[in-house]
């Protein structure tokens, strides 16, 4: 092998003009080597903590302490703050200020201001056709004389001051002054307090969901409740459990997080007895979840080295999916041996 590695580097910097030759260690090794690689399962690392110990060195009276403590792992939300706001004669919505140049058009009807909004989308339109009428004037300009350049010139220049001004508001003296950020509404769905003790007005937006609980109510039927890393953090802290069967909950069916690895696709049967199966099946059927979100589970192969290939995935986005391919949550230790959980 490494003399093929060497000799094909050779070729592909000219050193050398043969292509160089892998020969088979014994007949059929292709296919035979392909057959045990399709038996193997592959273990993929899952951290599933909410917490982890950490230590720092704390000065005091000039002297150097060791304390030790618990930080959450992860990003507990979004780094964007919003307020909690009430607009005359709308409905509550969290604000948050944004640079005008980050709105695209479609961002454009969240501002909340009705004469800020009217007047940046009347000067988008405009600023669109004075960009044209700007590089049209600039083609016409390479073929004009000098009398016509000096008209040419005058036209562009008022039209470059028209465009500084599309985005202006009078102030209390009349002078005008440029729109920077505006206020846009954000509809979500899911936002925390910042700072619940002190009753500020900032939200955030959780940003990883720790797990999804797929579970059945008293009725039977199944629901889900999703778990973001910030709740989970919270349950920690305060000595509950990180996993809880909501009140409408009658029984759990089965907990997803990233890297957790499940069969899907198999038969009720088949799956009483996974031990018994024989690995090439095992290896077919084998996923791990990749995302999670409210009712969109995705299942990616676990064999998949990309996540271009369409064929390698499953995504899970209601409850007839779930139960039509039959998930079962299984555990691969490093020795690729198979158990359910």
């Amino acid at each position: 092998m490494n003399r093929y590695n060497a000799q094909k580097d050779a070729l592909e910097k000219g050193i050398a003009s043969e292509r160089p030759n892998f020969d088979e260690p014994w007949d059929n090794f292709f296919q035979e080597a392909k057959e045990a690689a399709g038996k193997i399962l592959v273990s993929h690392h899952k951290d599933n903590t909410v917490t982890k110990k950490v230590s720092m060195i704390i000065e005091k009276n000039g002297k150097k302490f060791r304390s030790e403590g618990q930080a959450v792992r992860g990003q507990l939300h979004k780094e964007t703050v919003y307020g909690k706001r009430t607009p005359p004669q709308k409905e509550q919505a969290f604000h948050v200020r944004k640079p005008l140049e980050s709105l695209n058009d479609k961002q454009l009807d969240k501002i909340v201001d009705d004469r800020v909004r009217s007047i940046v989308k009347h000067g988008r339109e405009r600023e669109k056709f004075i960009t044209e009428q700007i590089k049209a004037l600039k083609k016409e300009r390479t073929k004009a004389g000098d009398e016509e350049e000096k008209r040419i010139d005058r036209q562009i220049k008022l039209l470059e001051e028209e465009n500084r001004q599309l985005y202006t508001l009078p102030n209390k003296k009349g002078d005008r002054v440029p729109i920077k950020k505006v206020r846009v509404r954000e509809n979500l769905g899911n936002t925390e307090m910042l700072k619940p003790s002190e009753s500020i007005n900032q939200y955030v937006n959780p940003r990883n969901n720790h797990h999804v609980m797929i579970y059945k109510n008293h009725e039977g039927q199944l629901q889900e409740s999703i778990v973001t890393l910030w709740e989970a953090a919270e349950r920690k802290n305060q000595g509950n459990p990180v996993y809880q069967l909501p009140n409408d909950g009658a029984e759990i069916v089965s907990t997803l997080e990233v890297n957790d690895m499940f069969l899907l696709g198999l038969d009720k049967e088949q799956t009483n007895d996974i031990s018994s199966l024989d690995k090439q099946i095992l290896n077919k059927h084998l996923y791990r979840v990749q995302k999670l979100s409210s009712l969109d589970y995705t299942f990616r192969h676990h064999l998949a080295s990309t996540v271009a290939n369409p064929d390698e995935v499953f995504r899970i986005r209601s409850f007839g999916a779930w139960e039509n391919l039959n998930p079962v949550k299984v555990k691969i230790n490093q020795l690729g041996k198979i158990k359910r959980v």
